[in-house]
């Protein structure tokens, strides 16, 4: 858990917003004095990256809505975006709206942009049939990246959008989420987790297991987070024997709908919290309904 949201995501913004090396040289330095300082000016990088991720997300979003709203694939560009965070605002538009999200970061003679993709959008297939207009390019089917020349851009965007509209026409875009077992909290055991953790590693290809279980009571709710938008929950079974900790990234919006002792269904994933030698399982919550 703190390597995926604490430790990971600082890394990477390094990357993003300036020497990738500087990474590199924290792993493996051996002076506690240097350390310190690394990682002072990678967390600094990274807070500079979430800063600059929201305002570009705004820019995009009201861009897209005011020229292209209408359009089943969102494509935006501008001299205004980075291009180490580009992927990072394609993935929150295409969350928000659920459309397959291209964005450009717009220079002089080459331009940088990602995608980000639906389900129901093969998004490297499409990036791959307009090679003829496109430089380096790669990625998956729901995630790619390219270089392209900036006076091929309306090109490339008017070949995407024809795509999605023949591809997605008719069709019904609604975020989907598999559920891959209904269980009761009695049944979120230490030894159900070591069972679990066999299935490892997680990811593209081997999805982490999500649960559901229904009529969880709440007994704290609160939001958490320097934005307050993640939703922190102290759960119990009905008989109230069993007793839980969730964490929803994001998921602050339904706080105010929350009341003493509401009862949820929720979607959710599980994991091993380590603090202060004391390991607990929690509920990584990927979404609820309030009964």
């Amino acid at each position: 858990f703190e390597v995926s949201y604490i430790i990971g995501p600082r890394l990477n913004a390094v990357g993003r917003m300036d020497d990738p090396m500087e990474a590199l040289r924290l792993i493996c330095t051996l002076n506690e004095t240097r350390a310190i300082t690394l990682a002072q000016n990678i967390n600094q990088k990274n807070e500079e990256r979430k800063s600059l991720t929201e305002k570009m997300t705004i820019y995009a979003r009201d861009l897209w809505l005011k020229e292209d709203q209408k359009e089943l694939l969102i494509f935006v560009d501008h001299d205004y975006f980075h291009e180490g965070v580009t992927g990072l605002v394609a993935g929150k538009l295409m969350d928000e709206f659920y459309r397959p999200t291209i964005i450009i970061a717009r220079g002089k003679k080459f331009s940088k942009g990602s995608a980000r993709s639906i389900n129901e959008f093969n998004i490297i297939e499409a990036v791959r049939s307009c090679a003829a207009v496109l430089g380096p390019h790669g990625g998956h089917p729901k995630a790619a990246g390219f270089t392209i020349e900036t006076e091929k851009i309306t090109l490339f965007k008017e070949k995407l959008i024809f795509l999605a509209r023949e591809k997605l026409k008719g069709q019904n875009l609604l975020p989907t989420m598999t559920i891959d077992l209904e269980l009761g909290l009695e049944n979120l055991t230490a030894d159900f987790y070591k069972e679990l953790v066999k299935f490892e590693p997680f990811g593209e290809g081997n999805p982490q297991p999500v649960f559901l279980t229904k009529k969880i009571q709440v007994e704290d709710a609160r939001t958490v987070g320097k934005e307050k938008n993640h939703l922190n929950l102290k759960l119990k079974s009905l008989n109230g024997k069993i007793v839980f900790e969730g964490i929803g990234f994001n998921l602050g919006k339904f706080y105010p709908d929350l009341k003493p002792d509401e009862k949820v269904d929720l979607v959710y994933q599980l994991f091993l919290d380590e603090w202060q030698d004391q390991k607990r399982l929690k509920l990584k919550i990927k979404d609820l309904k309030i009964v």
